[in-house]
């Protein structure tokens, strides 16, 4: 397994745990701050792209592509 595989199986699972939250009415809001407060906490540089604004890019552009394609 890759790097850029393994990456693909995380998102897969975070989609499963998003996924299983909002079905049982969770706030979207609320799950959605706290895993970016996650990612921003994991590395220094991922904490930079956030504050640089990459969200906006990832709300004006959704990416369906897996990481494999494009990492």
């Amino acid at each position: 397994m890759s790097t850029q595989t393994d990456v693909d199986d995380a998102m897969m699972s975070l989609k499963a745990a998003i996924s299983a939250y909002v079905a049982v009415n969770g706030n979207g809001y609320n799950l959605a701050m706290w895993i970016v407060n996650q990612v921003r906490q994991s590395d220094p540089s991922i904490a930079r792209a956030l504050d640089s604004g990459v969200t906006r890019f990832v709300a004006e552009a959704p990416d369906r592509r897996s990481f494999a394609t494009i990492g």
